[in-house]
């Protein structure tokens, strides 16, 4: 990574300052059908606007590591909630790092929060985002189509 692009600065005690480092924080989610990418209109953090909040996709600007991750909640029906991280359009680790969320045999209860968090390496101009399905195929919980739910996030920033 460029110094002088990111401005390094390693201050007297040692500790490392990296200002107009790339990185995101999104929330609340525009798409709940099985089966699509994962949209966040609600930016709180988008340090160089490589987050687009209409596609829901993250591009890297720079080759390196990132640490990614994201958080969801189950419904009420009697199923398995899948939500992969994908790079490229194409799942990472065959399809098994994925969060999962199992509402099986739960009744009307909804299933738990869950996070899932992650570095990748991603080279520059690949773009990252979150797909959604469901094994039934029902929809996500239906509070989570809301720009302003705290259920569904998504973040991520260059480790280096």
């Amino acid at each position: 990574v460029s110094q002088s692009r990111y401005n390094v600065h390693i201050n007297g005690g040692g500790l490392l300052n990296v200002y107009n480092q790339p990185a995101f924080h999104v929330s609340g989610c525009s798409v709940v059908a099985s089966g699509n990418y994962l949209i966040f209109p609600s930016v709180q953090l988008n340090v160089g606007g490589y987050y687009n909040s209409a596609t829901g996709r993250f591009t890297a600007p720079v080759s390196g590591r990132y640490l990614f991750g994201f958080t969801s909640i189950g419904g009420n029906s009697d199923t398995v909630w899948r939500y992969y991280f994908r790079v490229n359009g194409a799942n990472v680790s065959n399809g098994d790092m994925h969060l999962r969320l199992d509402t099986l045999a739960s009744g009307s209860n909804y299933g738990t929060n869950g996070m899932y968090t992650f570095p990748w390496q991603l080279n520059a101009g690949d773009y990252a985002q979150v797909y959604f399905a469901s094994d039934s195929g029902v929809d996500m919980y239906p509070g989570s189509a809301s720009s302003t739910n705290d259920y569904m996030r998504f973040w991520g920033y260059l480790l280096g």
